[in-house]
């Protein structure tokens, strides 16, 4: 036997053009963990900014008196709402994603997900066979914590975990698109 003879599985998978491989069920702790990296901190502190402006704003109005008093209280009322919008971010994304996932008619309705990541973009298969393709060179941002990667094109998100690799490491591909997809860490 040749010692350089490539077996025919390894052979396979080098002339496939798959770098990474990864199938998952996409359950709710993957998805709260999708909907925790969509509330990032930029949005949170945005809503707190705005809420602090508001308080601030309705506080003077009603220091100041007269006719706009009414202004204040809505201004004040703006306030507490986004304080308590953002406080409940997390779990009104989570909430609204899992919906979708257990609505969505389409043969991506399933949780079935076996995600295949080449040199040009990511495929995503359902278990219809159903298929999406996309390119790096719309993705518009790659988000990671300790549990999944997703990667973001448009509206759409890709979550990729991390301990369901069945090619390739998280660490490789985050390496990967950093190097290949102009990666942004969040």
């Amino acid at each position: 036997m040749n010692d350089c003879a490539t077996p025919p599985a390894t052979a396979s998978a080098v002339d496939d053009g798959i770098l990474f491989l990864n199938e998952y069920l996409y359950e709710n702790d993957l998805i709260t963990e999708f909907a925790r990296l969509q509330a990032s901190r930029g949005r949170r502190a945005a809503m707190v900014l705005a809420g602090v402006a508001f308080l601030a704003g309705g506080a003077w109005l009603l220091v100041r008196g007269g006719a706009w008093n009414w202004l204040g209280f809505v201004c004040i009322l703006v306030a507490l709402y986004l304080f308590w919008r953002c406080k409940n971010l997390r779990h009104d994304f989570a909430r609204m994603f899992i919906d979708a996932v257990d609505k969505d008619p389409s043969p991506f309705g399933d949780r079935y997900r076996r995600v295949a990541v080449g040199p040009e973009g990511i495929m995503v298969f359902a278990r219809t066979g159903a298929s999406r393709y996309y390119r790096f060179e719309d993705m518009s941002r790659c988000q990671h914590n300790d549990r999944i990667i997703v990667a973001v094109f448009g509206g759409d998100g890709v979550c990729i975990p991390r301990d369901t690799f069945q090619r390739g490491t998280a660490e490789e591909l985050e390496r990967f698109l950093e190097e290949h997809a102009g990666h942004r860490r969040r």
